[in-house]
């Protein structure tokens, strides 16, 4: 699906349907960041404004997920890195683009291949989100990740409270993801 027709059959759905993509993440929730950089660059409170993981360039949103198998297929390690694993500690109400029609996911899938900066379909849909939900409706979008099963949670944390349980350039325990 081209772009303009993508854009053109989003819109017309979001403008009745964007308040059936709202769910709320509630406080508790696990999730997990892996960060390229290394760990004197490092820093919990950075908030990055680089386009692509499902974010529009100047966006301010850090993105996370539900384990780091998905982290690794979606963020293309470049040496050192390090691993986060965090909690909500409060509900936090998301964009679930799960919950758009199956032709709208279909053609934001068939993008996996493009380079990670390339999420035309996923900036389309983020934009009509801002022109049909009310402001602050939401604090993130929850996309399906492109390259594995499971999905992207792309959220501002200096607006969402996150307790950060553990950061290192080594994998957390398994004892601590399981606890998620």
């Amino acid at each position: 699906m081209q772009n303009n027709e993508f854009q053109s059959g989003v819109f017309q759905w979001l403008s009745t349907g964007a308040a059936a993509l709202i769910q709320t993440l509630p406080s508790g929730s696990g999730i997990c960041r892996l960060v390229n950089v290394p760990a004197d660059k490092y820093s919990i409170a950075y908030v990055s404004t680089k386009p692509g993981s499902f974010k529009m360039s100047g966006d301010k949103g850090n993105w996370y997920t539900q384990n780091f198998k998905i982290a690794a297929a979606e963020v293309h390690q470049s040496g050192e890195c390090v691993y986060e694993v965090s909690r909500l500690s409060q509900d936090t109400p998301v964009a679930n683009m799960h919950r758009l029609p199956q032709p709208f996911l279909d053609a934001i899938y068939e993008d996996r291949d493009l380079p990670l900066v390339s999420y035309d379909k996923s900036h389309i849909v983020l934009s009509g989100l801002g022109q049909f939900l009310s402001t602050n409706a939401v604090s993130g979008a929850y996309f399906p990740s492109r390259r594995e099963d499971g999905g992207c949670l792309v959220i501002n944390p200096s607006g969402v409270s996150i307790d950060t349980l553990y950061t290192g350039v080594q994998p957390p325990p398994n004892a601590l993801l399981d606890s998620l």
